[in-house]
Order: structure tokens, then sequence, then C-alpha cells
């Protein structure tokens, strides 16, 4: 009920209780009003459950984990000659050079620089990076 259903029914009261309806008024503010907002709230229930260690189906069995295949190979690097990391080096060097050459003509902010085999990549959002074809040692 809204306050202004309460001040209806007590311009009415006087009639009946015995009163002025500015008494009665005045005594209905005192209490505090019920919005239907407070009073009829949604509710969303939350059913948790304890971790089952059973199968899928409550009938099975705990399941076995599966048993990976490990290769027997460890994988190490390359074996190479200084010759052959050089020409590897130099031709994947190239190919991300020329990738990167062409994002800048596309983008006034990039800029890439390439010299000594150090290539250098200014990407203003993110930041700077500088690769070199540095062999392992």
């Amino acid at each position: 009920m809204t306050r202004i259903f309460f001040a209806k029914i007590l311009r009415s009261a006087p009639r009946q209780c015995g009163g002025t309806s500015q008494k009665l008024l005045a005594r209905s503010r005192a209490f505090p009003t019920i919005r239907p907002g407070a009073v009829y709230q949604t509710f969303r229930p939350i059913a948790t459950s304890n971790k089952s260690s059973k199968g899928i189906s409550p009938e099975s069995e705990n399941p076995q984990p599966k048993v990976s295949e490990g290769n027997a190979e460890q994988k190490q690097a390359a074996e190479l000659t200084q010759s052959q990391y050089n020409e590897l080096s130099d031709e994947y060097m190239d190919t991300i050079v020329e990738k990167l050459e062409e994002l800048q003509e596309e983008r006034e902010d990039v800029d890439v620089e390439y010299s000594a085999g150090v290539l250098t990549l200014t990407f203003p959002p993110v930041g700077t990076y500088v690769i070199n074809k540095q062999p392992p040692k």
C-alpha cells in the first residue's frame, strides 16, 4: 500500500474514529513507509554439491586416468654448422623484415630498422622490439 492510499483512508477516518485527519496523518508518518520493491525482491537460489569421485554415471566406478604415451625421443636443438645457421637465420630475418616493412607502409606509426643483423621494430601502442640473429653459445 502506498502513502497516497493511506492518505485517502485517513481523510475519511475523522467521521468514523472521531478526530481530525491531520492528527491521523501525522501519526501515520511516524511509521516507516514500506515500498513494494523492498517487500517483493527476486530470489535467486544457489545450489552446490560435493565433489564426487565417481565417474559420470552413478553406477560407474572411479575411472582410471589415461596413461599418456610418452615419446622416447627427447627434443633437442638441431646440430647445425655455423654456415648453415647463418644461411637459415639470414633467410628468416629477410622474411620477417619484408613482412614488417609491408606493415610499415600501411601504418605511419610503425618504424622498422634492420642493420648489421639487428632488427628494431617500434610499434607505439605496444612498445619497441629488438630481434637479433646471434647464434646460441
